[in-house]
């Protein structure tokens, strides 16, 4: 991973191990669960054919990166279903799962709070837009370049 992403950092700290990485990632995953990522992005097609393009470390997609870190994606499947109004959508499917989550599945999990299905990041059904604290940063590879301040003519 420090390969393609050589300014990933945990905790603030740079240069994890991928034992290190490993584990904070297991920390998120729900086992027992049937859903690892959910989003309402539209058309689906644009979004999961994303998803399979991104090299995880090598491509700027700041959100559901963790998809890609499970091994076993050769053995999933995409659902998916039309929606009229999707932001009302979203927030019932984030409550749905969380109230569907095990209780043993809660009490595995790094930081339950707030809880999502394992690849998404952040809550965007409300205002406060609750993200996942997962301490894991950089991962999208290269910090861009700065663009230089345009140069200014002579006054």
């Amino acid at each position: 991973m420090s390969e393609g992403c050589p300014e990933l950092l945990l905790n603030k700290r740079p240069k994890p191990t991928a034992r290190e990485l490993a584990e904070r990632l297991a920390g998120f995953w729900l086992a027992a669960e049937t859903v690892l990522h959910r989003t309402l992005e539209a058309p689906a097609v644009t979004r999961v054919g994303g998803f399979y393009r991104h090299r995880l470390g090598a491509s700027p997609q700041q959100g559901g990166w963790p998809v890609k870190t499970p091994t076993v994606l050769d053995r999933l499947f995409v659902h998916w279903a039309a929606a009229g109004d999707y932001v009302d959508a979203e927030e019932a499917m984030v409550w749905a799962f969380a109230a569907a989550v095990s209780p043993e599945s809660v009490a595995a999990l790094y930081h339950p709070d707030p809880l999502m299905p394992f690849a998404n990041l952040e809550d965007a059904t409300n205002a406060d837009r609750r993200r996942k604290p997962h301490g894991i940063g950089r991962i999208t590879g290269l910090t861009p370049p700065q663009r230089a301040a345009p140069a200014r003519g002579p006054r």
